[in-house]
């Protein structure tokens, strides 16, 4: 089966490395439109310089805040006009034990993956 992703909006969240960098190449290689969003500027430049060939757009910031995350899916209505796809891939990884992790990097590593919601 093949899934044609050129006529699609995709956001993708953790866009900057890990799974989203994945998910990225293979949408861009589709030739879908981007909004790739993270938090880590200069790995979100290399999309520039690599030239993904398919309209990319870069967003910096963190998903975890809950204005940001709206900014995300205004801008990218108003730019594309629609959403087809949304991959949260963001995440954190905060090292240590269940005991040792405070509660602030416990919401901090859940509240990133949770904020993000596509408009129905």
């Amino acid at each position: 089966m093949h899934y044609d992703g050129s006529k699609k909006v995709v956001i993708v969240t953790g866009a900057t490395s890990g799974i989203g960098d994945a998910v990225v190449q293979a949408f861009g290689a589709m030739g879908a439109s981007l909004v790739l969003v993270g938090r880590d500027h200069e790995r979100g430049q290399r999309y520039a310089v690599q030239k993904l060939g398919c309209p990319a757009q870069l967003m910096l910031g963190d998903v975890a805040d809950s204005g940001f995350a709206d900014q995300v899916i205004a801008s990218t209505v108003e730019r594309y006009g629609k959403v087809d796809v949304l991959v949260n891939s963001a995440g954190i990884i905060r090292r240590g034990t269940a005991v040792e992790t405070s509660d602030d990097d416990w919401r901090q590593t859940f509240g990133c993956a949770s904020i993000l919601a596509a408009p129905q």
